[in-house]
């Protein structure tokens, strides 16, 4: 018997070969993609109660509707330069291996399909975004977009 989260991973993996669903977000001038099958809600971020000694890219915790969430800064956690910030703060919900996260973003887009006539290879640093945190790239209207590997994105023994 397998438990959500293998079989949410199984299926993704299982339809890399096939169209799938990603909810698509901005974080500086990135636009990134994460997997429907990890997103829970979008909501605009209130009060965030810090922790002490966490690392820099974990901005601390907040409560959503009785949940707690761990609040990320996904710029910082990918390696990108954000000068400026929107007000309110926008966070989207993921779950991963029954824990919940909140990603702070700068804007948040549509849920599109991605199939594999759009998939292309980017050479190892020709990203700014670190490959690790990478699951694969597409292209979209002319533009390019990175599909989020979000296990390895909540995966802090990569630094």
């Amino acid at each position: 018997m397998t438990n959500p989260q293998e079989a949410q991973d199984l299926k993704f993996s299982t339809q890399k070969a096939e169209s799938y669903s990603v909810f698509t977000v901005s974080v500086g001038t990135e636009r990134l993609a994460i997997p429907v099958t990890f997103v829970r809600t979008i909501f605009s971020l209130d009060v965030i109660t810090p922790i002490p000694r966490a690392r820099p890219s974990i901005l601390g915790l907040i409560n959503l509707r009785g949940h707690i969430l761990t609040a990320i800064d996904l710029s910082q956690r990918l390696g990108l330069v954000i000068t400026q910030r929107p007000k309110p703060a926008l966070a989207v919900a993921v779950q991963n291996k029954g824990e919940d996260y909140a990603f702070l973003i700068d804007d948040a887009s549509e849920v599109l399909s991605l199939s594999p006539s759009t998939k292309i290879i980017i050479p190892h640093g020709d990203n700014k975004i670190r490959n690790e945190f990478i699951r694969e790239f597409h292209t979209l209207d002319h533009s390019i977009i990175s599909v989020l590997d979000i296990p390895s994105v909540l995966e802090f023994s990569i630094v």
